[in-house]
């Protein structure tokens, strides 16, 4: 890196200097051969123990599935094999090999998991960037976040390694107003301490993938990796110098993932999540890491990136055709790794890197909002699994990404199968002479303790993985001196509740699937990350179906299959309870409840790490600052929010000549005709709202039109007699 780009910026500017890096589109039939790669020229391989692990993981579970197939077949079959028993037997395969590849992944984990060095001390030489995308967010907590992460950095005596980024596609007004505020108070804190850069893309081309390629493009050459957050992820500094760290001491290291925990939960839902995240991620995480090797993932987030490399390998295409499984990939994160791994690059986790922090969706609606987005990226994998020279594990990642989201419609089509299947034997008289002239009968059979076996055999490999991390998840409460029983009890509860909530997320998703593949886009909504209960009539709205269906199963098993009760009573009871379930999943009282007795507590939580503590007591600063009243004519009215936000704002958006920007224009337009500050406002769309905001002549103009005090009675403007009310805002946001 030359030393002009090692030089502090000047000071109040929102951009770096630029620094470009090419990152040319590699299409699905790019070879290694059109790829640079490491300086090595070679590809790491995995270790013995990594290769034993795949072993295991993947023949130890095709090996398991193909026991229980067998049994199934025979369990289920009868003197005249019919179209139900041949379909319900597939169909348990397929789920069963899903589960059976959970468990035997977390028993590689077990067995084969080592921990790779890494570099405990030792300048740092290059520069990182910390990344952060965001889109029309409440900005305290973000900003926030980067504050506490700036001043662990400061502590350590590295922060000049490391600078800030805000990659904003907001594009809603008020949200754009609230971001510039809170970003200019986080520049002002840190003025001292690092560099603060902020850009904001006036087209949001690609989402997110878009607007980290436009980084990329534009300054990725100033900095030597980057770590990549999402607007709700924070990192400790010791996190944050270790990534950077074993980067530096590793050339042929691409990227390097953390397994971000789930912190600051409040809610039902929520808190169950993050239990299970604490108690049984961390062996589901050994696994994978483990069977993985250099031929890692990527989840988007909490990960550090070679930028020379990202630059080189990840310029993703846009696929063909039609949305939804057309157009820019979605879930952009899995292929980016497969395509960083296929440039030679080794891709890496490691899961015993503590100090990684996210947060998780506060109801189930909102976890069922997100999952609606991923499901439609990952089903899209379909059309890039077949891409020219993906390593076999990165195939894997993409398969399995894809049949996470199948397994649900999957295992609805395995329930109403078997349904069938039990009703035709128990109507249907038994044919005992199937052949002319057969002198013995052929007697039908049900093999109920082979089924009854199966049933255990199912459940155990499914709670396997729960059982390995709870072993796990005690030794070390043991160790801490914490209470085994209030963690086996809240164990307990995470199961019972998961129960409840498994059949309804299965059917949520199984109507998603069907809209994805019905051609319906999911769009780009913001995310929802602090929330309480969902109202009831909401519950009502998008749980009723399932409830109804709960309820005429139930009834229809108890009169005719009363004998099958037994096995569907914890699916039938989840889909009973949909709604209040899910109107509690949300609930701030049942979530405080369990915490004040104990139940469902994270390490994090009996002990706050630094930087969660930090981050948190920075949010209120960041939420005055971005809290200022009146939207619009605030910042029309307040000189200096209007300066601190221009400055922020960049050059107003200029399109190529020949297409000029109509809301551009209609904003002039409507300025020039407004006869006063409310008038204008009553006119101006939101495009115009966004357009006005980033051009200063505009708000200039803006800003110089009377106010209405009273019908008919215009006041001069609104510059010269700003209110004692938006003075005590503006002192506010300056404060602290």
């Amino acid at each position: 890196m030359s030393q002009a780009l090692m030089e502090k910026p000047r000071t109040g500017a929102a951009l770096p200097p630029a620094a470009p890096l090419e990152m040319p589109v590699r299409s699905l039939g790019t070879g290694r051969s059109d790829l640079s790669g490491p300086p090595s020229g070679k590809r790491e391989r995995a270790s013995l123990r990594e290769r034993a692990g795949r072993w295991l993981t993947f023949g130890g579970s095709a090996a398991l599935t193909l026991y229980a197939t067998v049994e199934m077949a025979l369990a289920v079959s009868s003197g005249e094999v019919g179209v139900g028993q041949v379909l319900l037997t597939l169909l348990f395969s397929l789920t069963f090999g899903w589960i059976a590849y959970s468990s035997a992944g977390a028993l590689a984990g077990l067995f084969f998991y080592r921990r790779r060095g890494v570099p405990a001390s030792g300048p740092l030489l290059g520069r990182t960037a910390l990344v952060m995308p965001v889109y029309n967010e409440d900005p305290a907590g973000p900003m926030a976040a980067l504050f506490a992460m700036a001043k662990g950095l400061e502590r350590l005596g590295l922060a000049g390694r490391f600078e800030l980024f805000i990659a904003s596609d907001t594009n809603r007004a008020d949200a754009w107003t609230r971001e510039t505020a809170a970003v200019a108070e986080l520049r002002e804190a840190l003025d001292d301490v690092m560099p603060v850069w902020y850009r904001r893309r006036h087209r949001n081309v690609a989402r997110k993938s878009g607007n980290v390629e436009d980084f990329v493009k534009r300054f990725g050459g100033r900095y030597d990796a980057m770590v990549m957050l999402d607007a709700d992820s924070v990192m400790s500094p010791e996190t944050l110098v270790a990534l950077s760290r074993a980067m530096e001491a590793d050339p042929q290291l691409g990227l390097l993932q953390t397994v971000p925990r789930l912190a600051g939960a409040r809610g039902l839902l929520p808190r169950l999540q993050q239990f299970a995240s604490a108690t049984y991620g961390p062996a589901i995480s050994r696994g994978v890491a483990t069977w993985q090797g250099p031929d890692g993932n990527y989840w988007g987030h909490n990960a550090i990136i070679r930028l020379s490399a990202f630059a080189d390998a990840c310029g993703l295409p846009e696929l063909r055709g039609r949305k939804p499984f057309g157009g820019p990939i979605l879930s952009h994160d899995f292929a980016e790794a497969a395509w960083m791994r296929r440039a030679g690059w080794s891709v890496r986790m490691d899961p015993e890197l503590d100090g990684s922090y996210e947060d998780g969706p506060p109801t189930l609606l909102d976890l069922s909002q997100r999952d609606r987005r991923w499901m439609q990226g990952n089903l899209q994998h379909a059309g890039i699994v077949g891409a020219r020279g993906l390593s076999g594990v990165s195939r894997a990642h993409l398969l399995g990404g894809i049949a996470g989201y199948l397994m649900s419609p999957l295992w609805l089509a395995l329930m109403v199968v078997g349904a069938i299947v039990a009703v035709q034997a128990s109507f249907a008289e038994p044919v005992y002479f199937t052949e002319p002239f057969q002198l013995t009968p052929t007697w039908p059979k049900f093999d109920s303790e082979r089924m009854f076996a199966l049933f255990w055999l199912s459940i155990g490999v499914l709670l396997l993985p729960k059982a390995i991390g709870l072993m796990s998840a005690a030794i070390a409460e043991g160790r801490r001196g914490g209470s085994i029983p209030r963690l086996l009890f809240g164990a307990f509860i995470e199961l019972f509740a998961s129960a409840l909530y498994a059949p309804v997320c299965m059917a949520m998703q199984t109507r998603q699937v069907l809209e994805v593949l019905m051609g319906r886009d999911s769009g780009w909504n913001v995310q929802t990350r602090e929330g309480a209960s969902t109202p009831w009539s909401v519950c009502l709205q998008r749980h009723a179906l399932q409830t109804l269906i709960g309820v005429m199963a139930a009834i229809l098993t108890f009169h005719f299959l009363f004998e099958l009760l037994g096995w569907v009573a914890p699916t039938l009871a989840g889909l009973i309870v949909a709604v209040p379930i899910s109107r509690w999943s949300g609930s701030l009282r049942a979530g405080t409840w369990l915490r004040e007795r104990g139940l469902l507590m994270t390490p994090e939580e009996r002990d706050p790490p630094a930087i969660l503590l930090e981050r948190n007591a920075a949010i209120p600063r960041f939420a005055r600052a971005c809290c200022v009243p009146g939207g619009l004519r605030s910042l029309v009215a307040l000189s200096e929010a209007r300066a601190r936000h221009l400055e922020l704002a960049g050059a107003p958006f200029r399109p190529e000549r020949g297409t000029p920007d109509l809301a551009t224009l209609a904003a002039r337009a409507k300025v020039h005709d407004a006869r006063t500050l409310e008038e204008l406002e009553s006119w101006l769309t939101e495009p115009e709202r966004l357009a006005l905001l980033g051009d200063a002549e505009l708000l200039k103009m803006a800003a110089n039109l009377p106010v209405r005090t009273s019908p008919g009675k215009p006041r001069p403007t609104i510059e010269p007699r700003i209110s004692n009310r938006l003075q005590r805002a503006t002192k506010g946001q300056t404060s602290n």
